[in-house]
This record gives structure tokens, sequence and C-alpha cells, in this order.
């Protein structure tokens, strides 16, 4: 009896050493809660640039860590990057002989700032939760210097501002890959960019009864002016026509069949906001009923570049070959 008692005792002792062995096991297994590193190496290591993810995050990221501050510590990144790229723009301007040299980095500077406003937008939609216009705004930022790049490749120029606008890109990407993480970038280019249009849609019916009110109240205006006014409210009224019809391109089955099309209607949009203000040049003076809405068709066009920029980024399928 003694020793099957002391057996039985051995082999209770033996069941209780495993179940502790495997409880401690189960307890390391629980997900901890990431230390403050933890959590940027963490979201770090799911971007494209890593080490860049990692440092400059740790640079410029404030207060409580958490997915939003380390995004908004990477915006914050492409952001100081952005204005230093503008900073040196501006330099080289200043010391640019050439005429097309200062015509390329004349347009460089216009874009950072673009650029720079793109990423203070884009922080302040992250508050909001709002996805689609986070993925406009850092689109925006990622295409605006892109287009300085391509500004020296259509002068066939080597850029001097190709390494900060390498870092500024590598930062934009970076910023999308951890946007992903957190659950604010999950829509594809096409919607991001039908978001885009529709808001702007809203901007110029908002430009054209701007117009109509304007020809309604100020019954002093003149024939020129009159006349300025009615041609913006047609203008208006074609963009919109246009941006609606790019919209339904853009979420047909196959818009990348359409993508020519699609290009043509917004450099249309685009270039009635400009017919409409080349308008009211008869007058030399400083035009109040142009400055009346003038703000208005300068962020409009501002909105269908944005939407250019981020349609140049969509998958494009291969023409089919004739037979």
């Amino acid at each position: 009896m003694g020793f099957h008692s002391n057996a039985r005792v051995a082999a209770s002792l033996v069941v209780v050493s495993a179940l502790f062995l495997a409880s401690a096991s189960a307890v390391a297994a629980l997900p901890r809660k990431l230390s403050q590193d933890d959590l940027i190496s963490k979201l770090c290591s799911k971007t494209d640039y890593v080490k860049l993810c990692i440092l400059s995050v740790k640079k410029n990221i404030k207060g409580k860590h958490t997915g939003v501050s380390v995004l908004n510590a990477e915006i914050d990144a492409a952001t100081n990057s952005t204005k230093e790229a503008l900073a040196k723009a501006t330099t080289l301007y200043k010391s640019a002989s050439s005429k097309v040299e200062k015509q390329i980095l004349g347009t460089c500077q216009e874009i950072y700032g673009d650029a720079i406003d793109a990423a203070v937008d884009a922080k302040a939609v992250i508050k909001a939760h709002d996805s689609a216009s986070l993925n406009i705004y850092l689109s925006a930022l990622l295409t605006d210097v892109e287009t300085c790049e391509d500004t020296y490749s259509d002068f066939s120029r080597a850029s001097p501002l190709k390494e900060l606008d390498d870092l500024i890109g590598n930062l934009g990407s970076n910023c999308f890959k951890i946007a992903s993480q957190i659950g604010l970038a999950s829509k594809s280019v096409p919607e991001i960019t039908s978001t885009a249009l529709n808001q702007t849609i809203l901007h110029v019916s908002a430009a054209s009864s701007s117009c109509s009110n304007i020809r309604k109240r100020h019954r002093g205006l003149g024939q020129l002016q009159r006349q300025a006014l009615a041609d913006c409210n047609e203008l208006f009224d074609s963009t919109v026509f246009e941006l609606v019809g790019a919209v339904h391109d853009l979420l047909i089955v196959h818009p990348e069949q359409r993508y020519q099309d699609l290009h043509t209607l917004l450099s249309g949009a685009m270039t009635n906001q400009y017919t409409c203000l080349d308008g009211f040049a008869f007058n030399k003076e400083k035009d109040v009923i142009r400055e009346l809405f003038e703000g208005s068709v300068v962020n409009i066009s501002h909105h269908v570049n944005n939407s250019l920029a981020m349609l140049r980024k969509r998958p494009r399928r291969p023409s089919a070959k004739a037979d």
C-alpha cells in the first residue's frame, strides 16, 4: 500500500508540475501591452523604409505613444523635409542664371508649398478618423513632390532636389503603411479620387451660386463684368458636368480603359477655372468683383490638380493589340 500511495503522490506532483508549466507558458503567450519603443518598432516594421521610419518617428513623436501619434510624427517628418526642400529651392532660384532653371525651381517652390498644405490637412482629418480625406491629402503630398522631379525630367535636366524629394517620397510611403495598420487607409485609388471629386463638385456648385448672387446683388456692375460673371457661371456648369462624368468613369467596371478620357476631363475642368478668371483681365485696376470668388476658383483648381496627380497612380491596363 505504501508503494502505491507514494506512486500516486509522485504522479500527482508530475501532473501539478505539468499544469503549472502549461499555465506559465499560456501566460507568457498572452498579448502584453507594448512598450513605447515596441509600438514604434511594430508599426514601422511593416513599412517599406523601416530604419527611416523608426528614426524619424522617434525624433518627431510627441506625448503618449499611440498609433495616431506615430502617424502624426511621420507626417511631421515629411513636412519638415518638404520645408527643407522648399528652402533649398528658394535659395537655388535666387542664384539661378538660366530662365529654364528659374522656371523649374519656381514650379517646385509652388509644389512644395502645396505639399506642406496637404500635410497640414492630413493631420487635421486624422482626429475625425476620416480615412478618405487622409488618403487624398497623403496622395497629394506624394504626387506634388513627384511633379517637381517630373518637371526636371521634362527638361532633361538633373535635379538638385532629388535626394530630398526621394526622402519625402519614402516618408510619405511610410505614412500610408502606418495609416493602413491603424485603420485609416483602406480605400482604393479610384475610390479616393472619386471622394475628392465629389467634394470638388460641391465647391464648384458653391462658386457658381456665388457668381449668380453677385450678379443679382451688385446692380452697378458694368457690362463687361456682367458678361465675365455669366461666362464663369457657364464654365462652372461645364466643370460640374465634366467632374460628374469623371466620377462615373472611375467607378465603372474597367475604368482603366478610360484613363486618357479621365485625364482629358480633369484637365478641361481645371482649365475652366482659370478661363473664368481670365475673363476679368480687361480691368487693369484691382477688380473687387473678381476678388470675391478668386480664392474659391484657385482652391477648386488645386483640388482638381490633386485628383489628376492621384489618377497618375492608378494601375493602367495595357491597351489590347489590334487583330
